[in-house]
């Protein structure tokens, strides 16, 4: 059988190609929902931390005011806050991760699956 221009369309060669696309798109989804869920947690954390800051100065006020000596839960409640500053310093850290590529030429950020800058369309190194 001859070779001829519908080659390209046999269903096995469009399968691949859509599992292809079907597979960037898992990605990209997974990827977003990661970082969706880490805003959400972040959030979640910064509300938790402002209650905790309410506390500790209840507490400290009912000990400077001499009404009772809340010394001990000052210590608790401080250490929650570290605990929780530093879950909210990791969501910063994993919400602002640049993966970017930076042009040699021009100097733009581009996404780290560009292959040509989209500013000046030079060739990006793969070690940039």
């Amino acid at each position: 059988m001859a070779n001829n221009l519908f080659d390209d369309f046999k269903i096995e060669n469009i399968a691949k190609e859509v599992q292809k696309c079907v597979d960037v798109v898992a990605e990209k989804t997974d990827e977003a929902f990661k970082g969706s869920k880490t805003y959400v947690q972040k959030v979640q954390s910064t509300t938790k931390l402002s209650n905790l800051y309410e506390q500790l100065g209840k507490a400290h006020y009912m000990t400077a005011s001499g009404q009772c000596d809340q010394r001990k839960e000052i210590a608790e409640i401080m250490e929650q806050i570290s605990d929780i500053q530093d879950d909210i310093d990791e969501a910063d850290r994993i919400l602002n991760k640049d993966t970017s590529i930076r042009c040699n030429v021009c100097k733009k950020k581009n996404p780290p699956s560009s292959k040509f800058c989209s500013r000046c369309g030079a060739k990006l190194d793969d070690d940039e």
